[in-house]
């Protein structure tokens, strides 16, 4: 016990990554293992896992960060780690500054972007059921902000300032390994294990949006935000604030309709005694202009339906998509299903920026 002691007393930080990692990362391989589908769980046998992979891993950083508190520095540490999670008496702009940088970041980005393109209009401007949206955006970032924070910057931020790292050290370090941290329920949605995606697509992608990702660039941010007020409670609240919009805010893009959405897919449909797809490559109308194309006259569809078909390069042939069912490539026909390669492509095709480490819990 003496020598673990003395281990942990020398390296905080490396003994409080490790804690913080097995607890989470042990978790939910432990809710995968036990999911329906395994550890070879499809994106939509993901979805439904959800709601216990993420409180199950959301557990690790803060009880990593309370039990090596009480561990190194008894109930005196327990008593100052307590005052700096209720610090409140700080000026109102650092509220200001924790609550609306990732709202206003996110919406002028996100508007910009959809000048080039709809697809990247805010999730909330387009989603059927906003209240819905909303509602499951707080929650989510409520459970993400606080029970991670009591670990992060409860134990981590403070114990690398005091071992003289700056703010934007502190801010690389922690913003990496809060990055690494999500891998585990990032590879697991990308549908890299179930065949939809190859994860030479998914292992380059991924380190890249760890290393020079939001996630990094936020947490510098807020490193700087409580060096300033000592206050864990701030920065819970910007890292809540994070959670809800990023949630609420980023579109569904790479033709894959989220929860909320109000584009949404008809069934896919094989056979030689199916219904006639909408949806078909042959009957595309090109217009000369690079993957440019245009709808079949007559055709009566929602701007969402006709979002969705430009996106896939496919023009509809008769009725409306809900009246038929979808194919989703190019190509594909209701008399020819997708071959594995095909499927693996389509797979590729889709990658979502929820899937590819950008998710901020």
């Amino acid at each position: 016990m003496t020598a673990i002691k003395a281990f942990v007393k020398g390296h905080p930080v490396i003994s409080y990554y490790a804690l913080a990692f097995a607890i989470s990362w042990g978790a939910i391989l432990l809710v995968i293992g036990l999911g329906p589908g395994g550890f070879s769980a499809t994106p939509q046998q993901f979805q439904e896992d959800v709601p216990y992979a993420v409180p199950a891993m959301i557990l690790g950083p803060g009880l990593a960060g309370i039990l090596l508190t009480a561990f190194l520095y008894g109930r005196a540490g327990l008593r100052e780690f307590r005052s700096r999670l209720l610090k409140w008496r700080v000026g109102a702009g650092w509220y200001a500054v924790a609550l609306l940088t990732a709202p206003l970041v996110s919406t002028a980005v996100l508007l910009a972007l959809s000048l080039v393109s709809p697809e990247y209009l805010p999730r909330i401007f387009t989603a059927s059921d906003r209240t819905a949206l909303l509602l499951m955006g707080i929650a989510v970032g409520l459970t993400a902000g606080i029970f991670e924070e009591l670990g992060w910057t409860g134990f981590a931020v403070p114990t690398l300032l005091r071992m003289r790292y700056g703010v934007l050290t502190t801010g690389l370090i922690v913003g990496v390994l809060w990055g690494a941290w999500h891998l585990p329920i990032n590879f697991w949605a990308s549908g890299v294990i179930a065949g939809e995606l190859s994860l030479a697509v998914f292992a380059p992608v991924w380190l890249l949006g760890i290393l020079v990702g939001s996630l990094v660039a936020f947490r510098v941010l807020m490193v700087w935000v409580y060096e300033r007020t000592g206050s864990m409670l701030v920065a819970m609240l910007k890292h809540v604030s994070l959670a809800t919009f990023t949630f609420i805010l980023t579109p569904p893009l790479g033709g894959a309709p989220r929860a909320g959405s109000s584009v949404s897919r008809p069934p896919p449909c094989y056979g030689p005694s199916s219904q006639r797809s909408p949806w078909h490559k042959e009957d595309i109308s090109h217009d000369g202009r690079s993957g440019g194309g245009r709808l079949e006259k007559g055709v009566a569809l929602t701007r969402d339906e006709r979002t969705l078909a430009k996106r896939q390069h496919i023009a509809p042939v008769r009725g409306r998509v809900a009246h038929g069912c979808w194919t989703g490539a190019i190509g594909l026909t209701p008399e020819s299903p997708p071959s594995s390669k095909r499927h693996q492509a389509l797979g590729e095709a889709e990658i979502s920026s929820e899937s590819l480490g950008q998710n901020s819990l």
